[in-house]
């Protein structure tokens, strides 16, 4: 279990991360989400002993790691340009954590044979890492890191260098490993997609403050603010005051409506005008426009089915329970 206990940490006077606390599980596949310059990955480097904290402490399994040096937390980073050794075969690469800590050579051949089995690479042993591709690499780096037993493994955007293709079959294959092995595993992204795909959990990260945390499903239906509803998929982001009808039972003046939990046809409760058709092959999306407001909905496409046209009249209505209320200063 990791424990971040009030952590604030600032550069030259400019606040990075402020009073940050979060608890993580053993065993899970943790997400800190945010854009670039949020502070996720300063707190990941705090975690790793590659910074330190201006105030609070980090703890792991109960013990204070704060002041420990990063050799010896029993913890592996997988850095966005993976930083494998480019004058070493995959075979060196893998086993260079275990040949520093002076293990024996037979358990050095054995535990990196194992590795690169479970990563689908056996018989990559002798190539250069020039010859790998960008997947082969990341595999070779996730292995590298693994291959210390490590309490916890971070990886920091470690996707971000991949094609849309390569990054798509690399999530599942890290999802699957970290299953597989169990270890306790905190990942970096800004990309939404990448986070509730492959999370346990997600910490939603904006200005330095940690604003949301919890299962992705949940962060999805239930945003708790304006930032975290438009980080977090495609919302409509309505008041009360325009359209009062969708409001029956929600106390807040602002409310988050998701384009699946809208729907078109017969008479429902908002009039508006079809502006914009997108066919994304699963779904249809349509951009509708209802008293000045632009209103996404998203239908299911069902083969054989002909989507409505530009400039069509509908009424739109609401799946009951679907409209989630948003603080508004949180």
């Amino acid at each position: 279990m990791i424990l971040f206990d009030h952590i604030t940490k600032s550069f030259d006077n400019k606040p990075i991360l402020n009073d940050i606390e979060l608890a993580i599980e053993q065993g899970e596949l943790f997400t800190f989400l945010g854009p670039s310059g949020c502070g996720k990955t300063t707190l990941l480097r705090i975690l790793a002993g590659l910074e330190s904290p201006d105030q609070g402490r980090v703890w792991v399994d109960g013990h204070d790691i704060t002041s420990i040096p990063p050799e010896k937390r029993e913890i592996s980073m997988v850095f966005q340009h993976y930083a494998l050794f480019p004058n070493m075969n995959v075979e060196k690469n893998v086993a260079y954590g275990l040949k520093v800590r002076r293990i024996s050579r037979d358990v050095i051949m054995e535990r990196t044979k194992s590795l690169l089995n479970l990563v689908g690479m056996t018989g990559f042993e002798k190539r250069d890492i020039s010859q790998l591709s960008g997947g082969e690499q990341q595999r070779i780096a996730l292995v590298r890191a693994l291959a210390v037993s490590p309490k916890v493994l971070l990886l920091d955007e470690p996707l971000s260098n991949l094609d849309a293709n390569m990054r798509d079959r690399m999530r599942r294959e890290i999802r699957a490993l970290q299953k597989e092995v169990g270890i306790t595993t905190i990942f970096v992204t800004h990309d939404q997609q990448e986070a509730m795909t492959m999370s346990d959990r997600i910490a939603v990260f904006h200005q330095g403050r940690l604003v949301q945390a919890g299962h992705p499903m949940h962060i999805y239906n239930e945003p708790v603010n304006e930032f975290v509803a438009r980080f977090i998929g495609e919302s409509n982001l309505v008041s009360c005051q325009v359209f009062p009808e969708w409001f029956s039972g929600v106390k807040e003046m602002k409310a988050c409506i998701r384009p699946n939990a809208l729907h078109i046809g017969g008479r429902g409760q908002v009039e508006a005008q079809i502006k914009v058709v997108e066919f994304t092959g699963s779904t249809v999306m349509y951009d509708c426009i209802s008293r000045q407001q632009t209103i996404k909905v998203s239908v299911e496409h069902i083969q054989g089915m002909k989507p409505r046209e530009t400039g069509e009249k509908v009424w739109l209505s609401v799946k009951d329970g679907a409209v989630h209320g948003l603080q508004v200063n949180s």
